[in-house]
């Protein structure tokens, strides 16, 4: 038996048959092996909801994702090959990229906790988002000149105007009061009066940061804020108004929106570089796309679950 053939079986007894024994039940089981390494059921729920992932690249369907999924193992097996490593700066950095997403850091926690994952969880998966981006870039995007992508870029933000239109952006204050059932001191109830009682005491004047989680963000593009309630809750507010309790799935805010930018056409400079950056990975997904139907042919991948 090849070493190859070895790792499978041993994937299959370890994961196939992960049951819980109070209820014998399987609580997840193996969908596809590539080259030995496995993908189950639950990694294709983790890459339907990747909040961490552009909205744009996350996959329709649980076919889609388990495609992206056998894609990304061959990405990760080359990068290793290759040894390229992800630096704690460059962790950092991403890390802080998908915090501002969230009004606070209690707000990314309490999301990462709905998805059942942990901190930990998503660094890992964004050490390797790191690792398959230089994998890319060193293995195709050094042959692609800037020189060339300027005529382009000017062309295609003359087709696509419309496409690039800044949108609306709000400053605000806000305090964020966690909902913790599991706790007798934070379960729905005790925690909407704390939230009440701060809502007064923010009205007479108490500044925001007195609270945990509270403080005043940057300027944050109305269709990222999370969560959604909260884009909701703004959209009809006047500058300088304090609105409260806006009910989350986690918890309660309280906001004040300080400042309000309206959308507008972006001008070509503004999006120069965002438009030859565009190009640029267009370039680089072509090339990759032909490498990773040249590396299915040649790899071992074996598909155990029927998938739609």
């Amino acid at each position: 038996m090849t070493r190859a053939k070895l790792l499978i079986v041993i994937a299959f007894l370890v994961l196939f048959l992960v049951v819980d024994h109070s209820s014998s039940e399987i609580v997840d089981y193996l969908v596809a092996v590539v080259n030995g390494e496995p993908i189950t059921m639950s990694m294709l729920e983790d890459a339907m909801n990747a909040f961490w992932i552009d909205p744009e690249n996350l996959p329709k369907t649980t076919k889609d994702a388990l495609e992206q999924l056998i894609d990304r193992k061959l990405e990760l097996q080359e990068a290793n090959k290759r040894g390229i490593f992800v630096t704690e700066d460059e962790l950092s950095s991403e890390l802080n990229r998908i915090s501002s997403k969230f009004l606070s850091k209690e707000s990314l926690y309490a999301t990462l906790k709905q998805r059942g994952m942990t901190s930990d969880d998503l660094q890992e998966r964004l050490t390797e988002e790191i690792m398959i981006r230089k994998m890319v870039e060193r293995k195709f995007g050094q042959f692609i000149r800037d020189s060339d992508l300027e005529g382009e870029a000017t062309d295609f933000f003359e087709q696509n105007k419309t496409k690039f239109v800044i949108p609306e952006s709000v400053q605000i204050d806000q305090a964020f009061f966690k909902i913790d059932p599991s706790s007798e001191e934070s379960t729905k109830e005790t925690v909407k009066v704390k939230a009440e009682e701060a809502l007064n005491e923010i009205r007479k004047g108490e500044n925001f940061s007195k609270y945990t989680g509270g403080g005043r963000s940057g300027y944050v593009n109305i269709d990222q804020l999370l969560p959604t309630e909260l884009a909701e809750a703004i959209s009809g507010m006047r500058i300088g108004e304090i609105k409260g309790l806006i009910e989350a799935p986690t918890g309660y805010y309280i906001i004040r929106l300080n400042d309000r930018r309206a959308s507008r056409q972006a001008t070509f400079n503004e999006v120069k570089d965002q438009i030859e950056t565009q190009l640029r990975q267009q370039k680089i997904k072509a090339d990759l796309e032909a490498e990773l139907r040249k590396q299915r042919e040649a790899v071992e991948i074996k598909i155990n679950y029927p998938i739609k």
